[in-house]
């Protein structure tokens, strides 16, 4: 991967790769897990050797990657000062009182209203990457790195954590950096788009005067005139026909009006629950209580 981002200060810039694997060696890289074989990092204007992820944190960047990494029998506040416990005196012994005082000021610093002494394991997804952003930032990270915050979370829950939580840390002198699939993250909010293709910097648009097309346009490298272009396929035989069919299976009724299954298409099932539908078209290969299953091709 070749890289010439340049990231701002209490500004919110976000990545954008075609492919996962460009922005993946960009975290790695600004977090001292991996290691650059030519080039460099400045910092502050000055260039500087992120070996390792201590490094990174003495620099004051922090990392909040995708995976929930949090620990689900602990509760919130020992999550967020996991392996830096205030300590009273030389005495070894942990300051309770101070941890969970630091961890709700460092909570409503960021505009969210939790018990730090609820357990994780009771927290919903949104709330947990909220949890992490605040555990990120016990160590006064002045640059923050956000991989794929909103991928597992509603719109609605992404609204709020880019609309409310993020341009807090922007009034508080903290860089950004989003790495996202979700074009809208970028236009909501964002004050600039870094595009990095096959692994090289493309270019930084600023988002005041960008559209979505731009960001694909330079994520492709051509111009997109249509995303999800129709094709036109040929219906070929007709090779299985099921009319108005019910089984009952363990987990329900299973009913069907009609099914027809064609070459070369593909027939599928949508269920709203796990097992929903999978159990009951198995069970129709042995006996349903109405209806008629007819192959009219060799299966």
């Amino acid at each position: 991967m070749t890289s010439a981002s340049t990231f701002t200060r209490a500004k919110f810039t976000s990545s954008w790769v075609r492919t996962a694997p460009g922005n993946r060696p960009l975290v790695k890289l600004l977090s001292g897990i991996y290691q650059p074989d030519e080039g460099e990092i400045r910092f502050d204007g000055v260039p500087v050797h992120v070996r390792t992820l201590h490094d990174a944190q003495q620099l004051g960047i922090s990392t909040v990657h995708q995976e929930l990494n949090l620990i689900p029998h602990l509760d919130v506040g020992k999550n967020i000062y996991l392996g830096r416990e205030p300590m009273r005196g030389r005495s070894g012994v942990i300051d309770w009182s101070a941890l969970y005082s630091g961890a709700r000021k460092q909570l409503r610093q960021l505009g969210i209203e939790l018990d730090p002494h609820t357990p994780v394991a009771r927290l919903g997804v949104a709330t947990q990457q909220m949890t992490k952003i605040a555990k990120a930032l016990v160590n006064d990270a002045h640059t923050l790195i956000l991989d794929e915050l909103t991928a597992a979370i509603t719109a609605e829950e992404a609204e709020q954590l880019l609309l409310q939580l993020v341009e807090k840390l922007k009034a508080q002198g903290t860089g950004i950096i989003l790495i996202s699939h979700h074009l809208e993250d970028a236009t909501r909010v964002g004050d600039c788009a870094t595009v990095l293709r096959d692994g090289k910097y493309v270019d930084t648009l600023p988002m005041a005067t960008s559209t979505p097309n731009d960001l694909i346009r330079l994520m492709v490298g051509r111009e997109l005139v249509q995303q999800f272009p129709k094709e036109e396929i040929p219906f070929g035989r007709l090779r299985l026909l099921s009319s108005t069919s019910t089984a009952q299976a363990c987990c329900g009724i299973f009913r069907s009006r009609c099914v027809r299954a064609r070459n070369p298409r593909a027939c599928g099932f949508i269920r709203l629950a796990q097992g929903a539908a999978r159990w009951p078209v198995r069970s129709l290969n042995r006996q349903i209580d109405s209806g008629t299953i007819e192959a009219l091709a060799p299966l």
